[in-house]
């Protein structure tokens, strides 16, 4: 997986504190390949009104698992992460499944890549090809050190209110694209699945590079403290999943302004939003998309 590569990335993360259904995972899933690659429902589902109704409606895991697999039927690539699969209810071994069955139904006609991290549960062994075990001492240490960088960065800049607004939204992630680089890791100590892990890892710097990209472009000297007070309270007021193209339609709300096709740096921002990038960080209920690289504005 190259850094150029704009294949979609579904990530969910299963909140300890609270137990995650399969049933939410499934559709959670759903909703995000179908914003991903809308053509699927333009093209492929001929933009279905009673399809659309089915899915809205779907009560029952067994029916939303048809209708999430006639969606995946139509996908060239995809890379499904879980995160914490042992936080689901005891439908997570169903799903298991489900997405194993996926994985031999995709054959040569998609290039479908599943990695799902968990704590040793017995009832998921026999699913042990693509389910990673992990410690939460591995996860904690590398989240306590996160922290720790972020830290001594928001400390370089006289801005301490503004700089410890953007601190809390770092934390306030729980780890975030940090989580998806420790699945990485853990990966690449298996040599069955050190190319995955690679790969991820590939996938994450790049979604951090251009992500950094946009953050620079936005907190330059041509901007004002309070945009940039804007920009932070976004993410800390957010209860939904926020993409870069929600962060900045919401700026361009704040400035009362409009893109300018001839700005060479506007390009570069659309071309970043057409990746889709959101799609590796979600934390149990709140999903945010930046906070894992906010503090990189004050380096």
């Amino acid at each position: 997986m190259s850094k150029e590569d704009t294949s979609p990335v579904l990530f969910y993360h299963c909140d300890a504190n609270q137990q995650t259904s399969a049933f939410a995972i499934l559709k959670s899933m759903a909703w995000k390949l179908l914003n991903q690659q809308p053509d699927i429902l333009v093209k492929k589902l001929h933009n279905d009104v009673s399809y659309m109704a089915k899915f809205r409606a779907a009560k029952s895991f067994d029916g939303l698992w048809q209708i999430f697999a006639n969606i995946l039927a139509h996908v060239r690539e995809l890379f499904i992460i879980i995160d914490s699969i042992h936080e689901c209810d005891q439908r997570r071994v169903r799903l298991m499944r489900c997405l194993q069955g996926a994985l031999a139904l995709a054959g040569q006609r998609c290039k479908l890549r599943i990695i799902v991290s968990s704590r040793h549960v017995n009832d998921l062994n026999q699913y042990s090809t693509f389910v990673i075990p992990y410690t939460h001492v591995e996860m904690d240490n590398g989240i306590m050190s996160f922290k720790q960088k972020s830290l001594s960065l928001a400390t370089r800049t006289a801005s301490t209110d503004l700089c410890s607004e953007a601190l809390m939204a770092v934390n306030r992630c729980g780890g975030g694209l940090l989580r998806a680089r420790g699945i990485a890791h853990l990966l690449r100590t298996q040599a069955s699945t050190e190319q995955e892990g690679l790969e991820l890892l590939d996938k994450i710097t790049a979604t951090e590079e251009l992500v950094k990209h946009l953050w620079k472009d936005i907190m330059s000297s041509k901007t004002s403290l309070g945009l940039n007070r804007r920009i932070v309270s976004i993410l800390l007021e957010a209860q939904t999943v926020l993409s870069l193209a929600d962060i900045w339609r919401a700026v361009h709300e704040y400035t009362d302004s409009s893109f300018n096709k001839e700005d060479s740096s506007t390009v570069e921002i659309e071309r970043i939003l057409q990746l889709d990038l959101w799609g590796l960080v979600e934390c149990g209920g709140n999903c945010y998309s930046l906070q894992t690289v906010v503090i990189e504005i004050f380096n």
